[in-house]
This record gives structure tokens, sequence and C-alpha cells, in this order.
């Protein structure tokens, strides 16, 4: 396998990659879930899962670190290694009537930039890291909280190729998504950006995010649906 022993992220040297039929062929976990998948995700999605679920993940990680597997746009088959060698990129977007805010994952791949919502993966990262208290030690000294300690996997599925990106959630990571969420959700406060006039006259554009197809960079916006893979489903 390419995994690095320490566990350390996946790195463009050390990425796994394989032929989809291929993997699902030795993976006996990922082919119940591309089974799975291929009666139940019509669009483009995120499959939120547990990478006990995947037999090369598993046998790496253990059965419990969060998973979101990525049934890619056809117009990204040939993307996957390249998806899975980008780090993401994380950043926020105005509701059309500027009423909130919310926090996006995106990887971009050529002319493309692939969004997936944050708050989709924030349970995962809360549900399995979460905040440990300072606890007092026998010197009297505090030993420091310890903060969403270990990794999310993120797999990208083509038809032809299927890429695995492990992901640090270290205090770098957790900072930016951190950083983005004090002013996202329900830390948005509209008042403190926007006039009542400049409200009233969005308030007609209604709650949506994305007022385009393209980005700011004029890259071609691909939203992701969600949808979840539960331990034992079958």
């Amino acid at each position: 396998m390419l995994f690095n022993p320490d566990y350390s992220p996946l790195t463009k040297e050390t990425v796994f990659n394989d032929e989809t039929k291929a993997l699902a062929a030795w993976d006996t976990g990922f082919a119940r879930l591309h089974q799975w998948a291929s009666r139940c995700v019509r669009v483009p999605s995120a499959v939120l899962t547990r990478s006990g679920e995947l037999d090369v993940l598993n046998q790496h990680l253990g059965p419990l670190v969060p998973t979101v597997v990525i049934y890619t746009p056809r117009c990204l088959a040939r993307h996957a290694v390249a998806l899975g060698c980008t780090e993401p990129s994380v950043w926020n977007e105005h509701s059309h009537d500027l009423r909130s805010a919310g926090t996006h994952l995106s990887w971009l791949a050529g002319p493309y930039d692939l969004v997936l919502p944050e708050d989709v993966v924030h349970d995962f990262i809360n549900e399995q890291y979460s905040y440990r208290p300072a606890l007092e030690l026998a010197n009297g000294e505090m030993q420091p909280e310890c903060i969403h300690q270990g990794h999310i996997a993120f797999v990208f599925v083509t038809p032809n190729r299927t890429a695995i990106q492990l992901l640090s959630m270290d205090e770098d990571l957790i900072g930016v998504l951190q950083c983005a969420g004090m002013s996202a959700g329900c830390n948005y406060r509209p008042v403190r950006e926007h006039t009542e006039e400049e409200l009233t006259e969005a308030a007609h554009n209604g709650p949506g995010y994305f007022r385009s197809i393209y980005d700011y960079n004029g890259r071609v916006r691909l939203e992701l649906a969600v949808h979840e893979y539960r331990l034992g489903a079958r």
C-alpha cells in the first residue's frame, strides 16, 4: 500500500489510487458501497461514511475515521488523482438575501471548482475528534486540551479511477475552519456588514448562496449532493 506508516497526510507521492473496477474486485467493502451508490446516487454526490466500510482504509486507519466518498461529475472523470493531490480551500459565501453566510470546502481541478458545504463534514469531525478538557497532572501542571486529533479521508470516485486523500485534522486546518465559522452560521451578524436598506433590497433574492455557476475566479462551480452510508448498510 502507499499509505505512510505513521498516518501522515497523503501527498502527491503517497496518494493511494487504483482503477475503480480493480479496487472493487479486491476490496469487498468498497464493492458493497459502490453497488449501493449505483442504486441511490443519481447526481454528483458526497457520501458520508466511516473508514470501516472500505477495507483499504480499515486495515490502515481502523474503522472509525470519518470518510467522505465523492462521486464526481462526468467532466472530472480524468481528474481523480489530481483531486486526491489537492488540499481543499475553505471560504465563506453570503446568501442571496445577505442574511446568512455559509462556509464551504472546494477542490480545484482544471476549470472546475468542486464544492461541498463545510457543515456536511463538521459533525463527522466533532463526533470522532472532540475537545478533551485540560487535565491537572500529578506535579500540579495542566496538560493542554486536545483539539481534534486524527484524520479525515476523502475518496474521489470516477468510472475509471479512484483516489484517496487523507487529511490530518491538525490545528492549522481546524483553525481555518474555526476562523471561517466565526463569521458564518449562528455567528453571522448581518447588521454589522449591511444596512437595513441593503437587506430589504436583497430580500427578494431568497436565501440561496450561489448566484452563478461560476466562482470568483471564473471556474465552473460543481455543487455536490449529500447522502449517508451507514455502518453495516447493504
